[in-house]
């Protein structure tokens, strides 16, 4: 075809600025060898003025698919069924999971019994200097315990009681360090609100590092730790995931209490007028302190404190209800603490206390051991280190032998730095 009687008009233009301009479109077709098929689509050209429609000289072109009158049908691509991978927890996953609860726990026990040591040596300086300095030897066996090392030389002042919680502070801030670098390798699981906390907490961590802590530094510590537990109760999916977690969490829990009992009741070496005080921070380290009181308006008697403490199932900080909670977790599924740990663990609360406290303890750490992990390279190869040991964190690698990179939000990266810089101290 050489003419047209008309030429179609269409939005375009050969200048900056759009207009009618007249169009043609080219089509293609194609012989299958029998018939010709016309594609439904061609070449879009803009004519010049005064152009032929046969010989346009404008190079202004695009392409054009023609759908026709009718609508064009929408393919959609199959549907893959859906896979539900609650179940799922990769083993590194799983590993920091469980130590992140582990750590979160301890340094919430030795900040709290930091805290609570120094509100009453503050309230009370006579305590120091009481029976001979009977009080401050049981404080000295209590923190020394939450740190988890031997007992020293007893302590005889009130100074060297002021040095021993700058230890305790510098323990909280090791162990928050730990908390962190877990908490950023299995931010998946954890919420956005979860990551603020952290990034919080992380923020507080550097005045306990300079040795300027205050009550009201620590009470901060404590708040933000309550609400990483509060969080990981109320925001976390009751799944193997979970379960990891909280059975590391209570199996703690039954470490801590174990310490602090075991630092202050050396009743063979107490003197009776240092007992009520001791055992008010006992029950205070412990949380447990405003129980006893709702229960008990006489003086603090050992027996009962310490029924609270081992027993007391309604209590949710004493070992018998951490026992419980973890034989929940064996119940559904939790196989790692290993046949026979919850009989075993019931049995030994009815021992004496003097009995009880080593073979639970190490019913406990043979439970934990069961949970012990590996550390990956970036190779994917294994390092030869358990979780905790955050030697080679600057790699923030992935069992798959990937980067691991931190890009969820502020907060997560502001933590992963923290928790860096804490381990290149």
């Amino acid at each position: 075809v050489s003419t047209f009687a008309s030429v179609p008009l269409a939005p375009g233009s050969i200048s900056p600025e759009l207009d009618q301009t007249s169009a043609v479109v080219r089509l293609f077709a194609v012989h299958d060898g029998e018939r010709v098929h016309v594609l439904p689509g061609g070449t879009g050209r803009v004519l010049a003025p005064g152009d032929d429609p046969a010989e346009p000289t404008a190079c202004t072109a695009k392409d054009i698919w023609v759908l026709g009158w009718t609508p064009a049908p929408v393919v959609e691509p199959p549907r893959l069924p859906q896979v539900d991978f609650g179940r799922s927890v990769p083993t590194r996953a799983a590993d920091a999971l469980y130590w992140t609860n582990r750590a979160a726990e301890r340094a919430e026990a030795m900040a709290r019994t930091m805290r609570v040591v120094s509100a009453r040596l503050e309230q009370d300086p006579g305590l120091a200097t009481m029976s001979s300095g009977a009080w401050c030897e049981r404080m000295g066996s209590m923190t020394d315990r939450i740190m988890r090392r031997p007992v020293g030389e007893p302590l005889g002042s009130g100074v060297d009681l002021a040095a021993r919680l700058s230890e305790v502070g510098d323990a909280v801030a090791a162990e928050i360090g730990l908390l962190l670098t877990e908490a950023t390798t299995v931010r998946e699981f954890l919420s956005v609100t979860t990551g603020r906390v952290l990034s919080h907490l992380a923020e507080l961590r550097a005045s306990l590092q300079r040795h300027v802590t205050v009550v009201d530094d620590l009470d901060a510590v404590l708040a933000d730790f309550a609400a990483i537990a509060g969080l990981w109760q109320e925001s976390t999916v009751r799944g193997p995931a979970w379960r990891i977690g909280d059975t590391g969490r209570r199996l703690e829990r039954c470490l801590v209490v174990l310490d602090l009992l075991e630092g202050a009741l050396d009743l063979d070496r107490q003197r009776s007028e240092a007992v009520a005080p001791v055992l008010e921070v006992l029950l205070a380290a412990n949380d447990s302190l405003v129980a006893y009181r709702r229960r008990h308006r006489s003086e603090i008697e050992p027996a009962l404190a310490v029924r609270l403490l081992v027993d007391d199932t309604s209590n949710p900080r004493s070992l018998a209800a951490s026992i419980e909670r973890l034989a929940e977790h064996v119940a559904d599924g939790e196989g790692a603490l290993g046949d026979g740990f919850v009989e075993s663990a019931r049995a030994s609360l009815a021992l004496p206390v003097d009995r009880m406290i080593p073979e639970l303890r190490a019913l406990v750490e043979t439970a934990g051991i069961g949970h012990g992990g590996v550390d990956w390279d970036c190779a994917g190869g294994v390092a030869g280190t358990v979780a905790r040991d955050v030697s080679n964190v600057e790699d923030w690698c992935l069992s798959g032998g990937t980067q691991s990179v931190i890009t969820d939000f502020d907060d997560w990266s502001s933590i992963g730095s923290l928790a860096q810089a804490s381990a290149s101290r």
